[in-house]
């Protein structure tokens, strides 16, 4: 090799480095979850410059706040309605999420660690210049690329469309997450209405029942794209004998944010902007508890998980209910593993229970099981094949898939043994299922909403 080739390779070396390490663990990353980061983070190569020169502290220092942004706009993609403000409240709950969830989080707070490290490989082996003509050569294909964008794609801030060169930065302003401050804002103290979900419509029409209610938010239950796959979670329901019970109707209904706004919408016709409900005081009055406390029935939650999440130990007494039963309320016989807590089975057992014999009783059942990351743990017996519809075995929608069928199973054959009689159920999904693959998300469900049924049980 001449003199002339090693010092072009030499000199190469230099924007090759600040160019692709800072990159790379993203890249890698979204390719594995399908989606479609830009190939070049152009906020690095302003970290770089800064790094090369006196200003380098500033450059380190913004290195890890740039990999912090990218972090969280992962975290966004995959949970599109999480804010800053919600990780930090949810930061508490860390000793009680899967196993799963954790490690990965811990794997994403590597992430910093790894950018610390890349930044003082810029910083030892990268050249002022180099890295200064490495940022004005990409800004300018960046600006080019903003310029020659529609209005359409300017205005959306998902980055899922294959892009070469972006800004974590600039996605992350236009989900108006930029403030800090609004993280450690005032604690809100009222709900603020919404439109009705599936159970207030039920209510509605039909005020004079005098029938228990069930009404269940169904974890991560979604609108599949292939009606076949929705009809298969519904088969045993839709098997019922007329003599035992009525599907009355199914149906769809909005959705937005996570499980605790698909419990404000089904149970209070409300929405708030912070996942702490422990400091509101006004908008519970309305909510069908203590509208159904009014009409002379009793009215009990239950849930697997442990009454601290969320605060729902707290909040569900705001809201009218009488009486709630958690994971720590009692003992239960098995303990689940796709979110800490009882097993659905388990719960239905004590929903029936609680039914036995009763007349004008109200339960309402958040289920657990079908949480992510749906461990097949959960599972009691195989149920379906997910290969004859078309989903891969072995994936999240396809461990969703079993996890709804047996709930739904089970639930049909409490009915049909007859341990639940006399009853109007409403079971109603409380969001899309978080699938982290966005490619696989997109591929097998619907996001604009979510599913529900009335079942008259005689």
């Amino acid at each position: 090799m001449d003199s002339f080739t090693a010092k072009g390779l030499a000199l190469l070396k230099h924007p090759l480095i600040v160019t692709i390490a800072p990159n790379i663990a993203f890249i890698i990353i979204s390719a594995a979850l399908g989606l479609n980061r830009p190939l070049i983070n152009i906020d690095y190569l302003i970290s770089a410059s800064l790094l090369t020169s006196s200003l380098w502290p500033l450059g380190l220092a913004s290195a890890i706040i740039i990999t912090i942004i990218e972090i969280f706009n992962l975290i966004s993609k995959v949970f599109p309605y999480i804010e800053i403000s919600d990780l930090i409240y949810l930061i508490k709950f860390f000793p009680k999420i899967s196993t799963s969830h954790q490690i990965t989080a811990l794997a994403l707070l590597t992430l910093p660690a790894l950018s610390i490290s890349t930044s003082l490989i810029i910083k030892r082996h990268t050249s002022k210049l180099a890295s200064i003509a490495t940022l004005n050569f990409f800004l300018f294909i960046y600006l080019a690329t903003i310029l020659i964008k529609t209005d359409q794609e300017f205005n959306d801030p998902t980055h899922r469309t294959i892009q070469y060169i972006g800004s974590s930065t600039e996605f992350f302003l236009k989900r108006k997450n930029s403030d800090f401050l609004t993280a450690f804002k005032n604690k809100i103290t009222s709900l603020t209405p919404a439109s009705p979900g599936a159970s207030k419509t039920f209510l509605d029409s039909n005020p004079g029942t005098n029938n228990n209610i069930l009404l269940i938010v169904d974890e991560s239950w979604g609108i599949y794209k292939n009606q076949k796959i929705n009809d298969m979670i519904m088969e045993e329901i839709n098997k019922l004998p007329n003599k035992k019970a009525t599907l009355i109707k199914s149906g769809e209904t909005y959705w937005s944010g996570a499980t605790i706004a698909g419990e404000l919408r089904e149970l209070c016709s409300a929405s708030s902007n912070s996942y702490n409900l422990k400091s509101v005081d006004t908008g519970f009055e309305n909510c069908l508890p203590s509208q159904l406390n009014g009409k002379g029935y009793d009215t009990i939650s239950i849930h697997g998980a442990t009454g601290l999440m969320y605060e729902r130990a707290f909040w569900y007494a705001k809201a009218g209910f009488k009486k709630s039963i958690f994971f720590e309320t009692k003992k239960w016989p098995n303990r689940c593993y796709s979110f800490p807590g009882a097993c659905d089975l388990d719960v239905l057992k004590e929903v029936t229970s609680l039914l036995k014999n009763k007349t004008k009783t109200f339960i309402y059942w958040l289920t657990l099981n079908t949480h992510s990351p749906y461990d097949l743990r959960d599972l009691k017996s195989e149920n379906i094949s997910c290969e004859e519809v078309g989903i891969t075995s072995n994936t999240e929608t396809c461990r969703n898939l079993k996890l709804q069928k047996q709930l739904f199973k089970a639930l049909s054959e409490s009915i049909e043994n007859g341990s639940i009689k006399n009853t109007e159920i409403v079971i109603v999904g409380d969001h899309p299922p978080p699938i982290i693959n966005h490619t696989e998300k997109l591929k097998n469900f619907r996001t604009d909403a979510v599913p529900f049924a009335h079942i008259k049980v005689h």
